[in-house]
């Protein structure tokens, strides 16, 4: 929900992951099909980009497709 001049909007959820920019840790866990436990490793080893917003790790789509890609090159994480 937005706050908007006092009013409150609903906000629709994406219901689709693939239309979905930011993605929370079980998304990325989810789409990589790895568990949750290795995902927060690979954040909290600086291995994929993430921001917090109320204290909750998110990370956008496309920085998971800059860690795919240098995967696909060779990179061992």
């Amino acid at each position: 929900m937005i706050r908007n001049n006092g009013y409150i909007e609903k906000v629709k959820k994406i219901k689709n992951i693939k239309d979905d920019k930011i993605m929370t840790i079980g998304e990325v866990s989810a789409y990589l099909k790895i568990s949750e436990r290795i995902i927060v490793k690979l954040v909290e080893d600086g291995e994929i980009p993430y921001f917090t917003i109320g204290g909750h790790w998110r990370t956008r789509k496309a920085d998971i497709s800059d860690f795919i890609d240098t995967l696909i090159q060779g990179k061992r994480v």
